[in-house]
């Protein structure tokens, strides 16, 4: 978790100064933590967008397809159990 308290204007506080709008919100563009929250805002509304390339749904895919798989199998071990006993 990133620390506030050395945040100032447009995280901590309201901005009340509206005569140096373009001035604060420059400086507030060139932070840092502004462009990792810009990064991160990105990369989720990707993830929203896209769900079919977010790593969870791919391994919840992945897992969906082994457990077919091994049902399959299972089916095709019992069958064969089956039929040996009889």
């Amino acid at each position: 978790m990133h620390c506030r308290k050395d945040k100032g204007v447009f995280v901590n506080k309201p901005f009340i100064n509206w005569r140096k709008l373009q001035e604060k919100a420059k400086r507030h563009e060139q932070m840092k933590y502004h462009h990792d929250v810009m990064i991160a805002t990105e990369s989720f509304l990707n993830s929203v967008k896209n769900p079919e390339h977010n790593m969870n749904n791919r391994s919840d895919d992945k897992k969906k397809k082994n457990i077919i798989r091994d049902k399959h199998i299972v089916k095709r071990v019992s069958e064969a159990i089956l039929f040996c006993g009889r």
